[in-house]
């Protein structure tokens, strides 16, 4: 079931705020959030501030809502830490659409997705790793369009992997 529009908008603000709770946004959380909104065929607004629980009023369907609790856990998982602002926010995404996790299922989701986004990671690294393998290769002797070839390699790895990621 596709999402609507203002829905798949209110839900890339929320995981927004999630990627910025721990006051930082990085390049995985927004590769993430770019992933997911490419899922839907919006993209984030981040020119204003963000109203969480306006927000997660207006996420209103259940595959909306399904689509936001994974993709904030992912988010608040991808660069390894679960911090309490990312986890508190969770605690809030999880009672504003009724679940009301104990604590105890809330931190097992956590500890899954950061097991699932830790191997994304390691496929992260993996694609940093090559692409800078493949740069040394060329010796300093690479022009423009095949540095942004490779540029568009890395960007695609990662991409994938985080995609890979989200969907399992």
């Amino acid at each position: 079931m596709p999402i609507a529009a203002a829905e798949a908008r209110a839900v890339l603000r929320v995981l927004l705020a999630v990627a910025a709770a721990d006051g930082s946004i990085d390049d995985e959380e927004l590769q993430t959030l770019a992933i997911v909104g490419d899922q839907m065929g919006a993209k984030p607004d981040s020119a204003r501030a963000i109203d969480v629980d306006a927000e997660l009023r207006s996420i209103l369907t259940p595959p909306a809502r399904d689509l936001t609790v994974r993709a904030a856990l992912a988010i608040a998982a991808v660069d390894g830490v679960c911090t309490p602002e990312e986890h508190a926010l969770l605690e809030r995404i999880d009672a504003a659409f009724g679940r009301k996790s104990s604590r105890e299922i809330l931190v097992g989701s956590e500890q899954q997705w950061l097991a699932r986004m830790g191997d994304a990671r390691e496929a992260l690294a993996r694609a940093t790793d090559d692409f800078l393998h493949a740069l040394a290769r060329r010796s300093g002797s690479t022009d423009a369009a095949v540095y942004d070839a490779l540029l568009a390699q890395l960007d695609d790895r990662k991409r994938k992997a985080l995609g890979a990621a989200l969907r399992t």
